[in-house]
């Protein structure tokens, strides 16, 4: 007899390893598989992958970036919804496969599995960044623990080269141990938040016994392109 949960004689289990190997066009799902977890003095759990878009595919993107996110209708919101920018009709060729990448079975299977939980059925958010400019962005203001429908946050970075190539790293992701300061004394972990990195977290707000993913980052005038992707328990994934 057929279990219930096997659809054509192929189980879910062999559905998810088969999703798995699916190719996506923008980068390589295997960097994210072949990452490891950070380690860490407060037990976030989180990983980085540095480069997980390559030099060329990504100035391929920055080729195809949407001009409405650069500018200031679009820019300094700080959740710009993917419907939003696809109302002004600029999102196209590897942009739009960027986005199409990671609403992909494949990438959430990844990313659920190296962070340990299956988010198979949840609600999935895209938001994307372009400039923070006229305003700079960053700041103690910006010291936040994501909303708890959150149960994932991923963090994709388009910038091409640094945004701040001094020892300050204004404009980079921070992980702090508490919401008091961005001084180096409070950081846990700095993500380079340009060259096609990827950040993936928990929010552990509502889990009794773990760590609050507290991050922020450092005050930064300029544009800080990224894709933000979130897996939440409601439908509405504030």
């Amino acid at each position: 007899m057929v279990d219930a949960e096997q659809r054509n004689g192929v189980g879910e289990d062999e559905e998810e390893n088969a999703s798995s190997m699916l190719t996506l066009n923008s980068f390589d799902i295997a960097k994210i598989e072949r990452s490891e977890l950070t380690p860490n003095s407060e037990n976030l759990k989180f990983f980085i992958v540095e480069g997980l878009i390559e030099r060329e595919k990504l100035r391929e993107i920055l080729n195809d970036f949407p001009p409405a996110l650069d500018s200031t209708t679009l820019a300094n919101k700080k959740n710009v919804e993917k419907r939003d920018v696809l109302k002004t009709g600029q999102v196209k060729g590897t942009y739009a496969e960027l986005l199409k990448d990671v609403e992909s079975d494949a990438f959430r299977d990844a990313v659920g599995e190296k962070l340990g939980v299956k988010l198979k059925g949840w609600y999935n958010r895209v938001t994307l960044r372009g400039a923070c400019e006229p305003n700079s962005c960053g700041g103690m203001n910006s010291i936040h623990v994501d909303h708890q429908a959150k149960a994932v946050s991923v963090l994709i970075y388009l910038n091409e080269e640094t945004l701040d190539d001094t020892d300050y790293h204004g404009g980079d992701l921070l992980f702090l141990k508490n919401k008091k300061s961005l001084d180096d004394s409070n950081i846990i972990a700095r993500v380079p938040s340009f060259g096609g990195t990827m950040v993936a977290f928990r929010n552990y707000r509502n889990v009794r016994g773990q760590k609050e993913a507290i991050h922020g980052l450092r005050p930064f005038k300029g544009k800080r392109r990224a894709v933000q992707v979130n897996w939440c328990k409601s439908k509405t994934c504030q």
